[in-house]
């Protein structure tokens, strides 16, 4: 990646200003990144999980001889491989309790402050 790559995506994507990209550190601008790239992902999963249930039949098995596919092979994105299919609900659920937790920890944080 070059200079201006980075500044494009972070003057870009990111919505930084000038300045905020002149005194952002690295390890501050790769940590906006991961969190950008968290984010992105999860509304791709969002849109996934709607267009299944937006096309999907109310009764999996009346679709005129054709089976409803899994959620996985609806729509596949190119992270689908990082886990087996059979472990993809318990990742889910278990980053949802990551965000959550992460989540109370920072309130929990700021409610001190106060």
């Amino acid at each position: 990646m070059t200079w201006d790559d980075l500044e494009e995506l972070c003057l870009g994507k990111l919505g930084m200003s000038f300045i905020e990209l002149d005194s952002i550190s690295m390890r501050r601008l790769f940590n906006k990144l991961r969190g950008y790239r968290e984010k992105e992902r999860e509304e791709w999963e969002k849109l996934r999980l709607q267009c299944y249930f937006a096309f999907s039949p109310i009764d999996p098995d009346d679709t005129e001889g054709k089976k409803l596919q899994g959620l996985l092979d609806f729509m596949p994105f190119e992270w689908d491989n990082d886990l087996p299919k059979e472990d993809y609900m318990e990742k889910i659920k278990a980053d949802a309790v990551e965000r959550r937790e992460r989540s109370q920890k920072i309130w929990a944080k700021i409610d001190g402050l106060q």
